[in-house]
């Protein structure tokens, strides 16, 4: 930012952002999710190459399945889905190409857990739980973002990879460690350039 004059935020840039994801926590099996929200970009520098803070707000779906076995060695099927506010705070570097650009982030995000819910399937019936209410979810999650993307003015195309730092779990699920890992796919379209 040093190379950037004037050192003061030239540009600002407000999208919708909406996207899919995939969720693989270690030893799970892979879960669908989504996220909708809004990133904001905002750049220090004039020229085409140039480096940006990228403040974003989701609301996202990520999760978990496995498979248990009973006494009988009956296989049911365990299902984990979890609803967050999520906050990453990027900081990223953009190369022009003719009239597009590619770009990078990486930084830390912030996750706040709204609700969600375990779903296990047996033959005489379903057993569900709120993970966050009945205290077996931690309702606060952090860890890192890096994005690579592809930036056509107003739209952007990003592909990125969420990891947390923390095990999730605690008290009766303590000895569970679903710790997320998710690879996010999305498309931006930005409402002000």
């Amino acid at each position: 930012m040093v190379l950037c004059s004037p050192l003061s935020a030239q540009h600002h840039k407000l999208g919708v952002t909406i996207g899919g994801v995939l969720s693989k926590p270690k030893n799970y099996q892979l879960f669908y999710g989504y996220h909708i929200g809004i990133k904001n970009e905002f750049t220090f520098c004039k020229k085409d190459n140039h480096i940006y803070l990228s403040p974003n707000l989701h609301f996202i779906k990520k999760g978990w399945e496995d498979d248990i076995y009973d006494f009988y060695s009956e296989k049911h099927k365990w299902k984990c889905k979890l609803y967050y506010i999520e906050i990453p705070l990027l900081i990223g570097y953009k190369h022009q190409i003719g009239n597009k650009s590619i770009f990078g982030e990486i930084g830390p995000h912030f996750s706040f857990g709204l609700f969600g819910n375990s779903k296990l399937n047996y033959d005489n019936g379903t057993f569900n739980s709120n993970v966050f209410s009945s205290d077996k979810y931690k309702r606060f999650d952090t860890g890192f973002y890096i994005n690579l993307g592809l930036d056509l003015k107003k739209n952007q195309l990003q592909i990125g990879y969420s990891h947390s730092m923390q095990k999730p779990t605690k008290k009766e699920w303590g000895a569970i460690n679903p710790q997320n890992r998710s690879i996010v796919i999305s498309f931006i379209h930005y409402i002000i350039t």
